[in-house]
């Protein structure tokens, strides 16, 4: 690595120590005002909702920004740091109303939004109406944090040329995701016997490879002065690892451990996820085994409620068909594919090349 990036991890730390910090006095001008039960209990769930995770998107931005940099990597300016809160605060959005849609428990280690509203309500003495508390509160938390995203990006735009821009790809990138999630959601309440790669493969382009790591790198660029031309170039390089992430957490939704994924074991075969692995499944079954995929997509029912013994069938019917290999193969390609297309960008440097490099092996690659 060049000099110009010798400081880039000191600069990345404080970066995020910065972006914690912003977040967490926004937490307190708005909460530090009010003491009652009702205040303290949705505190409590925001708060829950913004903890932990790995600051991914906020990385992708932050070396977005430093593409379009020629200086020595530097202390990130203030700008960049709203920006970053506002891509982790998104994130926590989209997360909780996901984790209420998919009935998910558990989030990052810990009890998700609605897991937690769920125990709030009966320490609020709502436990006759718990379930429509638990529906309430995952959604209005979802909602705030998404207000609270647009107030770090009004912050972030402040004085700059590129506000327009930035505003307008923020935004692009939230009503894709919202389109994603719907046709996730409809995908999940129709038969499997219809499920092919191509109707995940267009979830995937909509709900998360965009906002998981394409749009994040392209924000931080244009936050960096990077010409629109060349943003749809970096826009269009990324597409394969946006999409390689997203099977990444397929494999991981499957086949990971909570210990380590800080979600439950084998969630996307408990919740009957239509995932790129298990359509990929059902088109190989149905040319060696068609009995078996019929009993795959029986398990795979809309509102079923899945037992355990359910879930290790399904898994054994993945692995009869090899799919997890099958899916590293695919990951691989788009691996390569995006080094490829990186390769070819004639505007960054190769010390940021390889610096860009270093963050897809680590998204692609992840166990977590």
């Amino acid at each position: 690595m060049s000099d110009r990036f010798r400081n880039y991890g000191k600069h990345h730390e404080a970066y995020q120590k910065s972006i914690r910090e912003e977040i967490s006095h926004h937490l307190e001008q708005t909460f530090s005002a009010h003491d009652s039960q009702l205040w303290l209990a949705l505190r409590e769930l925001v708060t829950r909702s913004l903890s932990g995770g790995k600051g991914l998107r906020a990385t992708c931005a932050f070396l977005g920004f430093q593409l379009a940099q020629e200086d020595e990597v530097a202390p990130a300016p203030e700008n960049l740091v709203a920006l970053g809160a506002a891509l982790e605060t998104y994130q926590a959005s989209a997360l909780t109303h996901d984790d209420y849609i998919d009935h998910s428990e558990l989030r990052r280690g810990n009890p998700s939004v609605p897991a937690l509203a769920h125990q709030l309500a009966n320490r609020l003495g709502l436990a006759p109406s718990a379930q429509e508390y638990v529906s309430a509160a995952a959604t209005f938390v979802g909602d705030l944090t998404l207000g609270m995203a647009f107030e770090f990006l009004g912050n972030a735009v402040q004085g700059l040329e590129e506000s327009a821009s930035l505003l307008s790809t923020f935004a692009t990138m939230t009503s894709r995701v919202a389109i994603g999630q719907y046709l996730d959601t409809t995908l999940d309440f129709t038969s499997a016997d219809s499920l092919s790669p191509a109707k995940a493969l267009e979830v995937i382009s909509y709900k998360t490879a965009g906002y998981s790591v394409i749009t994040p790198v392209c924000l931080g660029a244009i936050l960096g002065g990077m010409p629109s031309e060349d943003v749809r170039q970096l826009e269009a390089a990324l597409a394969p690892w946006g999409f390689g992430f997203q099977l990444r957490d397929d494999q991981l939704g499957a086949f990971g451990i909570s210990k380590e994924t800080g979600k439950p074991t084998a969630s996307d075969l408990k919740n009957g996820k239509r995932t790129v692995l298990m359509a990929r499944t059902l088109e190989i079954l149905e040319q060696e085994d068609p009995q078996a995929k019929a009993e795959l997509v029986e398990l795979l029912a809309p509102r079923r409620s899945r037992t355990e013994q359910d879930i290790a069938r399904m898994a054994e019917l993945l692995a009869e068909v090899s799919s997890q290999e099958l899916l590293e193969k695919e990951i691989a390609t788009l691996a390569e594919e995006g080094e490829a297309a990186l390769d070819r960008l004639d505007f960054i440097s190769p010390e940021a090349l390889a610096q860009l490099k270093s963050l897809g092996q680590s998204l692609l690659w992840r166990r977590v």
